[in-house]
């Protein structure tokens, strides 16, 4: 869809991408440092709309590099037309997409710039463990990770890991030393080649051929950095982070066997099963064996509970994302009726149990879903079962929980059930319950292995 002769675009025209690019970091970083958020709203724009303000201008501005003076007449005038475009937008997709459907992909659009940043870093190691860690026993079922990254450019695996680390650390608090830093050569020899090759991966050049031919996804997820006379222009934080939480996995999405998606299964259930390892006793969890009948993936048993898990290793597929195209809320509604009211709903009903614990059934995914509630809404009214829907990191904290403080993690299950069972649709979901509880911290199975990485990485800065 052209948007070039709208309000919006004459204005992004008369600026350039860098002065715009300057204008929205700022305005991001006031975003995630402000608790208050219901008044900042009223006076500026959000992360999502920032961030679609940039790749728009990517398209459209023909100014590159001469840094306006942003006004505040300018920038005024630049929200209200971003609000009025952005409606305009939604009308046409509602026009020929279900009003629901539509709220699903606008929500999960949001989604990204609401994650802590820590928490994506944490990703980043928890998928490098599970690449490097948990490869399955039978080799037909192994993928040859350290050949692909070879032949993608990199010494190694746990050199491109580290690179991302680096970059990673260096953006954690620092931005404008992070842009200084990044955009000088790296300071460790031997880390520079996949150093310079992850950059090339993370960057858009500011050429007229480059910056137009990439896509919103490319933009949100792949491409968080701007590169313009061999220096690093950071997007968003947020999204910087989000790009190396899933870089690895990714690069060999691309680079290696169709099947690596479902392979990647099978990776994942034994990062599970390491997990657990460290937390429980052998006897109080076990695998399903597969067979002919779809069942679910683990039986975790407690004192006064039963946890029925079905894992489900999948990302949001790359069109999802695309804000311009009106297909995009039916791939998100696709998305989540395929993988978790259809095969995860079926296959957690399968469980029977003639115990008095209360069962809890969850659908546990990689990434974090935004419209959780209505799915466990919706898989509760059909199983007449409790049903959750939680990411992997929330459900770490949790069965670290149940080994350090059982009488809070009794707590919490209990505040859920309840929450759930009264179709609450606020303050229910396991993440909102960790964190009015104040279990914030990060499991120790990941942080011990995160701060030995970090040292690593501090010794190349």
């Amino acid at each position: 869809m052209d948007y070039g002769n709208s309000a919006l675009i004459k204005l992004m025209r008369s600026k350039s991408i860098i002065s715009i690019n300057r204008f929205c970091l700022k305005e991001s970083e006031l975003w995630y440092s402000s608790k208050d958020k219901t008044e900042l709203m009223k006076h500026h724009l959000c992360p999502h709309e920032l961030a679609y303000i940039q790749y728009l201008t990517l398209l459209y501005s023909d100014k590159i590099d001469n840094e306006n003076y942003l006004s505040p007449k300018y920038l005024n005038k630049l929200a209200h037309e971003m609000s009025k475009f952005r409606k305009e937008q939604q009308i046409n997709n509602l026009k020929s997409k279900n009003f629901t459907e539509f709220l699903d992909f606008y929500a999960s659009e949001q989604t990204i710039f609401q994650i802590d940043s820590l928490d994506y870093v944490y990703d980043m190691q928890r998928m490098d463990f599970i690449l490097n860690n948990c490869a399955p026993a039978e080799k037909e079922k192994q993928i040859d990770i350290d050949s692909i990254i070879r032949n993608n450019g990199y010494s190694s695996f746990e050199r491109m890991f580290k690179s991302c680390l680096y970059l990673a650390f260096l953006a954690i608090d620092d931005i404008p030393r992070f842009e200084k830093t990044i955009s000088s050569p790296c300071p460790s020899n031997y880390l520079k080649p996949d150093l310079g090759k992850t950059l090339e991966s993370l960057s858009i050049p500011l050429n007229q051929e480059c910056r137009r031919r990439f896509s919103y996804y490319d933009f949100l997820f792949e491409k968080p950095l701007l590169l313009f006379r061999n220096k690093y222009y950071l997007v968003d934080q947020k999204l910087f982070f989000r790009s190396l939480s899933n870089f690895q996995y990714n690069v060999i999405k691309k680079n290696g066997p169709k099947s690596f998606t479902s392979l990647f299964g099978k990776y994942f259930e034994n990062y599970l099963k390491k997990f657990l390892q460290n937390y429980l006793s052998s006897d109080s969890f076990h695998k399903i064996p597969e067979s002919s009948v779809k069942t679910p993936d683990w039986i975790i048993k407690f004192k006064d509970y039963i946890f029925v898990v079905e894992q489900k290793s999948g990302l949001k597929p790359r069109e999802t994302y695309n804000s311009s195209s009106p297909d995009s809320p039916n791939l998100i509604n696709n998305y989540i009726n395929n993988n978790l009211y259809e095969h995860a709903g079926k296959q957690l009903s399968y469980y029977k149990t003639n115990s008095k614990k209360t069962v809890i059934r969850i659908a546990l995914t990689l990434e974090m879903i935004f419209s959780a509630y209505e799915i466990e809404d919706n898989l509760i009214k059909k199983y007449k079962n409790d049903y959750w829907v939680c990411t992997i990191s929330d459900f770490e904290k949790i069965i670290e929980l149940s080994k350090t403080d059982e009488k809070l993690f009794n707590q919490i299950i209990e505040e859920k059930h309840c929450l759930d069972l009264q179709f609450a649709n606020k303050g229910r979901s396991l993440k909102e319950l960790l964190q009015k509880h104040e279990c914030n911290n990060y499991p120790d199975f990941l942080r011990h292995l995160m701060l030995k990485n970090i040292d690593d990485a501090k010794k190349d800065l």
